[in-house]
């Protein structure tokens, strides 16, 4: 997921292969975490899903604000990955201030600049 935004990063235009790479990625990430019982991942997993399904089909456009936030979304997606395995906490408040930020977005209440 990550490679494929920094390859996003350097387009100028959109590119559907690479949403829909991040797009499987995101989905497989929560179809997983759910499975293991890593609720907290898959909820964040969904609204990154839900964002990214919502740029591929033109309805959000994509910047570099857009690509910043994705690419924060995926540390997220990481560090709560990596506190699971070692069965530790990660940082609640910043996961949660993404998903915020995500679902802003989404609901056209937060415009990300260009």
């Amino acid at each position: 997921m990550e490679s494929s935004l920094l390859d996003m990063d350097h387009l100028a235009a959109l590119d559907a292969d690479l949403l829909g790479t991040i797009l499987r990625a995101a989905h497989s990430i929560k179809g997983g975490s759910g499975t293991f019982g890593f609720g907290k991942v898959s909820e964040f997993c969904q609204s990154l899903e839900a964002f990214v399904d919502r740029i591929k089909s033109k309805e959000i456009d994509i910047n570099q604000s857009i690509i910043n936030t994705l690419l924060e979304s995926v540390y997220c997606t990481r560090e709560m990955l990596l506190a699971e395995k070692d069965n530790r906490d990660y940082d609640a408040n910043h996961v949660a201030a993404i998903q915020a930020r995500l679902k802003d977005i989404l609901s056209g209440q937060e415009n990300p600049a260009p």
